[in-house]
């Protein structure tokens, strides 16, 4: 989100405006000749935290409130909320008070601006640019505070040193840190909030290089030595061209500046946001046009593009189209190629046919494990599926004969009762027999199993060769 072009801190009775050729003391109400981030930071507020009940919609009349009973202010002030936090039947608030007579001539002035002022109390920075469980310390002349993001619940502690001088700024170092353990000893962590805490961030107002910036180091290092922990500062900006100059922390909080933040008059708060947001939207439509742009040139080139390649490829068809009715009339089957077809099939069953000697003389030497055989015949192959026993079958055993053409041997037996087996035993032998003579045995399946008078099953068998027996000799 861009924040207004020129910074400021409201400090009292002068403003500070802080320039790249330096800061530049202006009187409180001076013509803006620019949008302008004005930040108050004026000694006369009161921040504090405080646990209230009740709605927190209420929030800033019961803090106003809490504040006059303390007699912190004379009359009604003007309440600003940072942040609340719930906790249980209660809330935590971290608000800061500003004489209403003054807040209402800030507001005043602002609104009669020509340009934009953007009026936001330095603690609504300070916390927007914490993260949880963050701390920092922020100096602003010879006042210290202290502010914490315990999980969303604000720890606030400030103090002020007599004046600007080395010694007394040094002095007041011991006195910050006792105030910041006490702070922290009185939050949910207890004692061990310092240590869940990590590194806290310092954040100077203004400070001039180097002989003050060697103040803020000996002031840091006494208060990272008490607290046991470590402090480093943010980056500042040099604002007067270098080190030799003044250089402030406030450009790093300008960078967490919403509109959000401006407690201004609503009218005026209300344009500050439309205005952020013009400007977003600006650079949005300004990208937007030059994309469209581009791409109405694209699309241009494109079209021109797509209609040769077009153009290309319907030529490129009409040729392969051509060229396909050439090739159909030279691609014409010869008159006699379905005669030599059936030859080459007959043929091929021919030489597919089981040799009947060789099988018959293999079903003869296997008739001694007393399976008789009944009926031998030929079937067509692909009509019958049968499945392999014996000791040679693997997985399922199931095996389609019309892998293979042309007719298979098929038997019918049965176990003879003379031969007094037991069948299961007698057919083992019998596979196995047939297999010693180079022939596989499959069931047939699908093919409902019959029985003879005197009980005995008839199994039915496919059987051929399984290795080349040109002399037809029954092996032995």
């Amino acid at each position: 989100m861009r924040s207004p072009s020129r910074l400021a801190c409201l400090r009292g009775a002068t403003c500070e405006v802080y320039q790249q050729e330096g800061v530049k003391q202006m009187p409180s109400e001076f013509d803006v000749q620019e949008d302008l981030l004005l930040i108050v930071d004026i000694e006369e507020s009161i921040t504090q935290t405080v646990r209230l009940g009740g709605d927190p919609k209420h929030a800033a009349a019961l803090a106003g409130r809490h504040v006059r009973q303390q007699g912190l202010t004379d009359g009604e002030p003007s309440v600003v909320v940072h942040t609340s936090f719930r906790r249980g039947g209660e809330y935590e608030l971290l608000f800061s008070a500003y004489p209403a007579t003054r807040w209402r001539a800030v507001q005043v002035w602002a609104s009669a601006q020509s340009h934009s002022v953007a009026v936001v109390p330095i603690m609504s920075l300070l916390w927007r640019f914490l993260g949880q469980g963050k701390a920092l310390i922020y100096r602003s002349g010879s006042r210290f505070t202290f502010l914490a993001n315990l999980g969303g619940s604000p720890v606030q502690f400030s103090t002020q040193a007599f004046s600007e001088d080395a010694s007394d700024l040094s002095a007041m170092a011991g006195v910050l840190a006792e105030g910041i353990r006490a702070q922290l000893a009185q939050s949910p962590a207890g004692a061990d909030a310092i240590s869940t805490l990590g590194t806290i961030s310092w954040v100077c107002r203004l400070v001039e290089a180097p002989d003050r910036e060697a103040i803020d180091k000996e002031i840091i290092a006494k208060i990272a030595a008490s607290l046991k922990t470590g402090i480093v500062p943010i980056v500042h900006e040099p604002l007067a061209g270098g080190s030799a100059g003044w250089m402030s922390g406030l450009a790093a909080l300008r960078r967490v500046y919403r509109p959000s933040l401006a407690v201004c008059a609503p009218a005026d708060r209300a344009a500050l946001t439309a205005l952020s947001q013009l400007r977003s939207a600006a650079w949005v439509s300004l990208a937007i046009a030059a994309l469209s742009a581009a791409g109405a040139a694209g699309f241009a080139l494109s079209t021109s593009s797509l209609r040769t390649a077009a153009q290309q490829t319907e030529k490129e068809a009409d040729r392969i189209e051509e060229n396909i009715r050439q090739r159909a009339s030279a691609a014409t089957l010869p008159p006699a190629f379905e005669e030599t077809r059936a030859l080459v099939e007959r043929l091929s069953t021919f030489t597919s046919s089981p040799d009947l000697t060789q099988i018959l003389g293999a079903l003869a030497a296997a008739g001694g494990s007393g399976v008789r055989v009944l009926r031998v015949y030929t079937v067509q192959a692909e009509k019958t599926p049968a499945r392999t026993v014996g000791a040679a079958s693997t997985g399922s055993g199931t095996q389609n004969s019309t892998s293979g053409q042309g007719p298979r041997i098929q038997i019918d037996a049965t176990v003879d009762v003379s031969a007094n087996r037991a069948e299961a035993d007698a057919l083992s032998d019998f596979v196995a027999l047939l297999r010693k003579q180079g022939f596989s045995v499959a069931e047939v399946e699908g093919q409902a199993r019959g029985s003879l008078a005197n009980g005995r099953t008839v199994f039915s068998y496919q059987i051929r060769s399984t290795r080349s027996n040109p002399q037809g000799q029954v092996q032995r």
